[in-house]
């Protein structure tokens, strides 16, 4: 039987609990777990170099899954596990996954702390472009990188001049997504890259439109399946991991943050433990094989500060736990809340992409936190950071090494106020056409290269 069948019985039949109660008692159980098992940043870093704590928020991971269960939102019910069943999913997770076809297929791995091997690269997607921009951007990136792993979708809210506001239009945006992004892969040479649907809307119906399709997701391809903050999982997301299991495509991607400030997790160590639960239960009910393992305060997510600090340490741990602890494919973002194409950007998510990368994540989202659409990436962003995750790696630098490479920049961004956004556009920072970067855009991102160089990581 497709064991995501059981996973819906679980979510039918588990235990009616009102989400205002779910919401306090999440609370009140990671912030228990993390006294219990000692988890705190007890030195003034902003890289977890603690081996130690790693073993303890596996742990109140473990029992807070295995406890508390995990909430189904729109029905209410709490889906059960056992502790056997957690720890024996976590072991059976694959350490590896194949995506794409012909010479653009990849197999996407496991990374160790402080790993010696290149990091998997995610090419562009999880942000919102209008639907005839995605061809120029998926050219351009494709020609800049390569080695690209796999891509995700992009967003909109409106196609062919309809709102995208039921199921009819929202499927068809979904085919038409995938359509347009597929067409673009083949223009640029690249036709096997993988893609993972990103959602623009979360209705199952939606959600498997495009599969099969001549222009459509192939077996190859996949979907974005995440963990919903505050620990819950959505119905229609369990129907569409058993539709995508039984049409075979095993590219899976939980995007979930743990996330603090606005949530009911509370503390950035709270937000911690639950990100490496939220790792745990999504393999188990959606079967995903890749994972977003950082911490994000809502306030940053929301373009109000930039926070590194308390933040950065959670954000580092979660990846490290999953690096250390998992067989788990870990992600770590390099999105910004400043605006596209500024220095104050590009130092922000080069300090990202450092402290991912000595904590054994691949390289994953670049964007602008929430962008206008049209604002949300530069091409030059994903290039500088893989020019980054790949110096790191060359260079052997580890976590301590890290720590004070770039200390001065952390301690210069972190808890630094974000200028409401202008609404800057990809195209007044990147020539799309012609495939290269405004001079003052390429001025700043020569300044972090150069900036890093002068530090000690070595640049080709």
């Amino acid at each position: 039987m497709n064991r995501f069948v059981d996973i819906w019985d679980r979510a039918q039949k588990g235990q009616l609990v009102g989400e205002k109660d779910w919401n306090m008692g999440l609370f009140r159980k990671l912030t228990e777990l993390t006294k219990k098992y000692d988890i705190s940043r007890k030195k003034e870093e902003w890289i977890n170099t603690d081996d130690e704590i790693l073993e303890r928020v596996f742990e109140a991971a473990v029992e807070f899954i295995s406890t508390t269960g995990v909430y189904c939102r729109d029905l209410e019910r709490v889906i059960r596990f056992s502790e056997d069943e957690v720890r024996q999913a976590v072991e059976s997770a694959p350490s590896e996954v194949t995506v794409g076809a012909g010479a653009e297929q990849r197999t996407m791995t496991h990374m160790a702390i402080e790993d010696p091997r290149p990091r998997h690269v995610l090419g562009a997607g999880h942000v919102a472009f209008s639907l005839e921009m995605i061809p120029l951007i998926v050219q351009n990136v494709v020609k800049l990188l390569p080695r690209i792993d796999y891509m995700e979708g992009f967003n909109f809210k409106e196609i062919e001049g309809r709102e995208i506001d039921n199921v009819g239009i929202a499927s068809y945006a979904h085919i038409k997504s995938i359509e347009a992004h597929r067409r673009s892969l083949e223009q640029a040479g690249a036709p096997g890259i993988a893609i993972a649907l990103y959602p623009i809307s979360t209705n199952p119906i939606c959600m498997t439109s495009p599969i099969g399709l001549e222009q459509g997701l192939r077996k190859s391809d996949g979907v974005m399946l995440s963990i919903l903050p505050d620990f819950k999982v959505e119905s229609g997301f369990i129907s569409s991991a058993i539709i995508y299991e039984e049409y075979g495509a095993r590219l899976r991607v939980n995007g979930c943050d743990g996330f603090c400030g606005g949530t009911f997790a509370g503390s950035p160590q709270n937000a911690l433990v639950e990100n490496a639960a939220q790792a745990m239960a999504a393999w188990l009910c959606y079967g995903d094989v890749l994972h977003n393992v950082t911490v994000k305060h809502t306030d940053m997510m929301g373009c109000k500060f930039h926070l590194f600090g308390d933040i950065s340490w959670a954000s580092s741990a979660a990846s490290q736990t999953a690096a250390k602890k998992t067989n788990f494919i870990g992600l770590a973002d390099g999105g910004y809340a400043f605006e596209l194409g500024t220095l104050e950007s590009l130092k922000a998510m080069a300090l990202k992409i450092i402290r991912g990368t000595v904590s054994g994540a691949n390289v994953w989202v670049i964007r602008n936190f929430a962008p206008p659409i049209d604002c949300g990436v530069s091409p030059m962003d994903i290039l500088l950071a893989v020019e980054i995750a790949d110096a790191v790696v060359e260079k052997g630098l580890n976590r301590q090494e890290a720590n004070d490479l770039v200390k001065d920049w952390v301690q210069e961004l972190d808890g630094q106020l974000v200028p409401p956004k202008k609404g800057t556009r990809v195209t007044d920072v990147f020539d799309l056409e012609a495939g290269k970067p405004t001079e003052a855009y390429y001025a700043n991102y020569m300044f972090i290269k150069d900036e890093l160089s002068k530090r000690g990581l070595p640049f080709h």
